[in-house]
């Protein structure tokens, strides 16, 4: 029986110097680097997905680039492929994670899928798309095969919680070839949801970031372990261990 573990994160921010502090910075590549690249290799996971903002900015410093340069060597050393997808903090062109990867037919550390398909422990597909407008999704739409798993970097009225025009629904992915999981990006909020399809179940998850970005965010920050196991899929969600934060 074929059984691929995959550890889905999202919104992870590198660079960001929060209130201008180095620390803060810090913090946001310590979480990256144990409680995603190095649990990932010491718990056996096939791969790590990043649904959007892998980076704070289209511009990201020596610092940071050199920091990607080394967990790309992790990953390659472990023989584990770290895939993401584009965000809108991150849209580059070229995006910076693809001076990084050796070549579009990498088999591990940081491979970029933007409205790409790669095939993890030749068990489950996995798909990613930017971030993108309503109208542009359904241009795309047609073009996403029937993966079972699909990274996405939007807001969903879902997970948002007020009204918004541009925000995504369920009902934008009904078209989608179910039985699907959908890792978002873009909220910084843990949820989920499901939506019916014709022709299966589409489980819709937003890990959040992975550390705290705003005083609106909930102070505990998680990730998603996916198993898929033949045509079973199960999803945990496991806290990342982070600075501990006191709100007054």
């Amino acid at each position: 029986m074929a059984k691929t573990r995959i550890l889905g994160v999202a919104d992870v921010h590198l660079g960001f110097r929060q209130y201008g502090l180095r620390q803060r910075e810090q913090d946001i590549e310590d979480v990256f680097r144990t409680e995603i690249v190095d649990y990932a290799i010491s718990n056996g996971f096939h791969a790590i997905v990043v649904a959007g903002d892998m980076l704070d900015s289209v511009r990201p410093t020596s610092r940071t680039y050199e920091f990607l340069r080394l967990m790309h060597g992790k990953a390659v050393e472990h023989d584990i492929p770290i895939l993401v997808s584009p965000g809108n903090h991150d849209a580059s062109i070229p995006h910076w994670l693809s001076q990084i990867q050796n070549s579009q037919i990498s088999q591990s550390g940081f491979i970029l899928l933007d409205n790409r398909s790669r095939m993890v422990n030749n068990h489950v597909l996995v798909h990613g798309v930017p971030c993108m407008s309503r109208q542009q999704w359904e241009e795309v739409l047609p073009t996403i095969p029937a993966c079972q798993l699909l990274m996405m970097h939007q807001s969903f009225k879902e997970f948002i919680g007020f009204p918004s025009d541009t925000a995504f629904s369920g009902e934008d992915l009904i078209k989608l070839q179910g039985p699907m999981e959908v890792l978002v990006g873009d909220i910084h909020v843990s949820n989920g949801f499901t939506v019916n399809t014709e022709s299966g179940i589409i489980n819709v998850i937003s890990p959040g970031s992975t550390e705290l970005m705003s005083t609106s965010e909930n102070t505990t920050k998680y990730r998603t372990e996916y198993t898929f196991d033949d045509d079973k899929v199960q999803h945990l969600k496991t806290e990342l261990k982070t600075r501990k934060v006191i709100v007054c």
